[in-house]
């Protein structure tokens, strides 16, 4: 019974938030492309049966919407982490699960870049870890590599020097192994330069 209050509330604050997008001041906000996409992933969080696709929208909506409000980015991935693990819980089938997992441990970012956004250090922290231990039980490279580098920020700006640089290191051998220069000049450059 919580459980379906909770569902139809979190479908409530989505649908109000979407009637403030549609709204022309806050419309005016977006790009015309922006509007099609916020107006096609509308359509799909309220119409989609299929779960995994519903929770790639609110993924996308959060994307689209955090930087004018953060708070859409904790309720919109919270959503979309609620239904991938309801999905988990029903032992899909090996790829469904890895591109399940891929998506959790997106949300679990999100919501760990909220909690760093929100100063609740400890709370980021366990939902970055989260993400980058999905990450590497799934084998996702480029995920982990995002992750490491979340954490290491984290512990940068506690004055963690030494627990900074060995989640940045980690980041940076991670690049190698998938032969991102960009991302391996990237690592180096912004983080582990002296």
């Amino acid at each position: 019974m919580l459980w379906n209050y909770y569902i139809s509330t979190i479908k409530y604050i989505i649908y109000i938030l979407l009637f403030l997008i549609s709204f022309n001041g806050v419309a005016q906000e977006f790009s015309k492309e922006e509007k099609r996409k916020l107006d096609s992933l509308s359509s799909i969080v309220t119409t989609q049966n299929d779960d995994t696709i519903k929770a790639q929208a609110y993924l996308s909506l959060a994307s689209l919407l955090y930087r004018r409000n953060i708070d859409t980015l904790l309720t919109l991935s919270n959503e979309a982490k609620l239904i991938l693990e309801s999905i988990l819980n029903e032992n899909p089938s090996k790829k469904v699960e890895h591109s399940t997992k891929v998506y959790l441990a997106k949300a679990l970012n999100n919501i760990g870049y909220y909690y760093k956004r929100q100063a609740n250090i400890e709370l980021a922290l366990k939902y970055y870890y989260e993400s980058l231990s999905i990450r590497e039980e799934i084998n996702d490279l480029k995920g982990a590599s995002i992750s490491n580098i979340n954490i290491g920020i984290i512990h940068h700006n506690q004055y963690d020097y030494i627990e900074a640089k060995s989640h940045y290191s980690k980041a940076l051998d991670l690049q190698r192994r998938m032969n991102d220069k960009i991302g391996m000049a990237s690592v180096s450059y912004t983080h582990l330069r002296a």
